[in-house]
């Protein structure tokens, strides 16, 4: 630092003044270089600042300083501050000390504790703005780790809270691990708990959009105990609703049971060739009903009979009627619509679309000598069995039978294997395979 003299005048005063300031632009503009430890800084004179030194026994005594020494004074100041900006520039070093507001702390290391024995909380982090008021990461361990030693259901390792429509009170985003994990050894309390009051929901699970057709809303895992456990005291313990697909998909996963695995009444097992059986005694593997297959007929719904062919009838348009004789073409009846006794349409769809088989009354009568008649699918010209039999003319029968028709276009026929004869077809329920 140069050596400035003492001035008599104003005018040196100004021109001193002129130079400390020209000093402290070259000091601050050190201290922006300096990196490491702050400079050494010369030990200032008192009684080079013109300040009468006091007497030796006369006690504490005022220090009188001149302008110039006042102005030294301030310099030292901010030589002083230049120092303090050194050592707080960056971030703070990994050491345990003070934690410092508004810089990045480095423990290293060490832990970093807060204890309180506080009601309430004992650190509270508020963001007025748009971003989080608390942000965790990990490398390879936990972002956020909640625990409690408490009990009851107000302890809470992780407790979150929303007042908005659109908030959310615990938030967890991945895209490749888990967004939320919970945990637990309990055989009680669950790993994650949500509890919904009033209309509110405890768990709500989301997928992705249109067309992610991997993404799953809850995913439960289990070794052993249940992937996704559901109960309730007076409500459904599982509701499931879709819009556009099933509301609920079993996937299959194998050919068959494993016979050797133990099983409980209630549980269902659907094989990778579409069979779906249900379990009624428990056991290793227990005792197992089927319930559907691609073979089986589907769902039962028994109807009030209705009438769908009579040979008898006459001018029925798209109806072919008349005796049914030896060596004539099959008779390929439709059984989509009810009609009256004269053949007018009552429901032109009394049998619906993706019926699969009937339960039918089939009646003859008017017969010529003897013979027998077959029920079948339509489409097919030959059978090695019959429905129905006579053996004399003028006689009349009924007979119950189960049949599978074309489900295509919902049609049977009727081969005929005898003299000739009258018949009639009443359906008393189908088999829903859709």
């Amino acid at each position: 630092m140069a050596d400035v003299g003492v001035a008599g005048t104003e005018d040196g005063l100004l021109a001193e003044v002129r130079s400390l300031r020209a000093e402290v632009d070259q000091l601050r503009a050190e201290v922006r270089r300096l990196h490491a430890d702050p400079p050494e800084l010369p030990t200032a004179d008192v009684t080079a600042s013109g300040a009468t030194p006091a007497s030796e026994g006369d006690g504490p005594s005022p220090t009188f300083l001149s302008r110039r020494g006042m102005i030294l004074s301030g310099l030292g100041a901010v030589a002083g501050a230049a120092a303090f900006e050194v050592a707080g520039a960056g971030p703070a070093a990994a050491t345990a000390g003070a934690m410092q507001y508004g810089l990045s702390n480095d423990a290293g290391a060490a832990s970093t504790g807060l204890t309180s024995t506080a009601s309430d909380w004992t650190y509270l982090v508020r963001n007025t703005g748009a971003g989080a008021g608390s942000v965790g990461t990990a490398s390879s361990g936990y972002g956020v780790r909640g625990d409690t030693s408490g009990s009851g259901q107000a302890a809470a390792g992780v407790r979150g809270n929303a007042d908005g429509i659109s908030a959310y009170g615990v938030h967890g985003v991945s895209d490749r691990g888990c967004g939320v994990r919970g945990e637990t050894s309990s055989p009680v309390w669950p790993g994650v708990w949500g509890v919904g009051v009033g209309n509110g929901m405890g768990v709500a699970g989301v997928c992705g959009g249109v067309g992610d057709t991997g993404a799953r809303g809850v995913h439960g895992v289990s070794l052993d105990g249940f992937g996704v456990e559901a109960e309730s005291t007076n409500g459904p313990g599982l509701r499931a609703r879709s819009k556009n697909a099933a509301a609920l998909y079993l996937q299959p996963w194998q050919p068959f049971l494993n016979l050797s695995a133990t099983y409980s009444v209630g549980s269902v097992f659907v094989t990778t060739a579409g069979e779906a059986w249900f379990c009624v005694e428990a056991g290793t593997p227990g005792k197992w009903r089927l319930l559907a297959s691609p073979g089986s007929a589907g769902a039962f719904v028994p109807i009030t009979p209705v009438r769908v062919y009579d040979s008898r009838w006459t001018g029925v348009p798209g109806v072919t009627t008349g005796l049914l004789t030896l060596g004539g073409p099959p008779r390929t009846v439709s059984v989509a619509a009810s009609r009256t006794k004269t053949g007018a349409v009552v429901d032109a769809n009394a049998i619906p679309a993706g019926a699969t088989a009937l339960t039918v009354n089939l009646t003859i009568t008017a017969t010529q000598g003897s013979g027998n008649l077959a029920l079948v699918p339509g489409g097919v010209a030959s059978s090695t069995t019959s429905s129905i039999n006579w053996t004399a003319s003028g006689q009349a029968f009924a007979n119950g039978l189960t049949v599978p028709i074309r489900a295509s276009d919902r049609t049977v026929n009727l081969l005929c294997n005898g003299n000739a004869t009258q018949a009639l077809l009443d359906v008393t329920g189908y088999f829903l395979g859709k």
